[in-house]
């Protein structure tokens, strides 16, 4: 299975200094299966709004020239 591997391959990195192999220690530490990533690939601050919970506020901080985001 992937976690055997992951912890093989952990046990053999060891006694490394950390600059060494950072790479196979991030893999140690934050196991990666690209099938169980979801989300969009944004960062926080890839966007600047004020939050609204109702379409009709939405709409009126459009008219207002302002971002909103609507969240339901």
């Amino acid at each position: 299975s992937s976690r055997l591997e992951a912890r093989q391959h952990c046990g053999s990195s060891r006694g490394q200094p950390l600059g060494e192999d950072i790479q196979a220690l991030l893999q140690c530490a934050l196991p990666v299966d690209a099938n169980s990533s979801r989300g969009l690939p944004v960062s926080p601050g890839a966007t600047m709004a004020k939050i609204v919970f109702k379409a009709a506020d939405d709409e009126a901080w459009f008219k207002w020239g302002k971002n909103a985001m609507l969240v339901c």
